[in-house]
């Protein structure tokens, strides 16, 4: 075999096998990326809004489940004997009659939806800002967001969660050419509260941390 026959076939096995690993080790981030793509103004965007939407939805369901799980929810709340299950109190979950006003407002009109269903997120992200303090004041979306990251009240992944659907909500009004599906708009309302539940389960989960007593560290004991 050639010098330059062996290096071929070097190249043939190695380029493939390192790529493969370069996504194993990066598939979150690729995974972001893809998301994201139908966010720039490209055809290839515009084909693939729908599937953005579905993704920000799944990825939704699995945050508010994390967040369910970290804040003690999941758990069976004790009732009597005989007596139906009983369901966490837990504030700020989205009701189920305004998840149904919603999904009508999708059906009826998906960017009215979509417009809706932001709204019930806004509030929502700007209330665990307040609660963590941040005086009442006018700014943008994108800021609470960050706020809220930053103090901890929502999560890295909650935060892009949130700002994907900002994303969606801003093309649904400002082009008018983009092609928004009922089936989409009930995705968008979906995915609006599951999030809404992830904010309220991520304050619960601070609130319990903050009513457990805490250890004194080895210092203080020795005293």
């Amino acid at each position: 075999m050639s010098w330059t026959l062996g290096l071929e076939y070097l190249k043939a096995v190695i380029w493939p096998a390192f790529a493969f690993t370069l996504v194993i080790v990066f598939r979150e981030q690729a995974a972001a990326l893809l998301r994201r793509i139908s966010s720039v103004d490209t055809p290839l965007g515009t084909a693939t809004f729908d599937a953005q939407v579905d993704a920000v939805a799944q990825e939704s369901e699995e945050i508010r489940d994390n967040a369910a799980a970290e804040a003690e929810v999941t758990a069976p709340v004790a009732a009597p004997p005989g007596a139906a299950p009983r369901r966490h109190q837990v504030p700020g979950l989205m009701p189920d009659s305004d998840y149904a006003t919603l999904r009508e407002a999708a059906l009826s009109n998906p960017v009215a939806g979509v417009t809706r269903a932001w709204l019930a997120v806004e509030r929502a992200v700007r209330d665990v800002v307040t609660v963590a303090g941040d005086p009442m004041q006018e700014r943008l979306p994108s800021t609470d967001v960050q706020l809220a990251v930053r103090q901890g009240v929502m999560s890295p992944e909650l935060g892009r969660a949130v700002e994907d659907l900002l994303v969606i909500r801003n093309r649904s009004v400002h082009e008018p050419d983009l092609p928004l599906s009922t089936e989409s708009a009930l995705s968008y309302v979906e995915a609006a509260k599951n999030v809404v539940a992830a904010i309220a389960y991520r304050r619960r989960e601070r609130e319990l941390e903050a009513a457990r007593p805490r250890l004194p560290d080895s210092r203080e004991a020795s005293r």
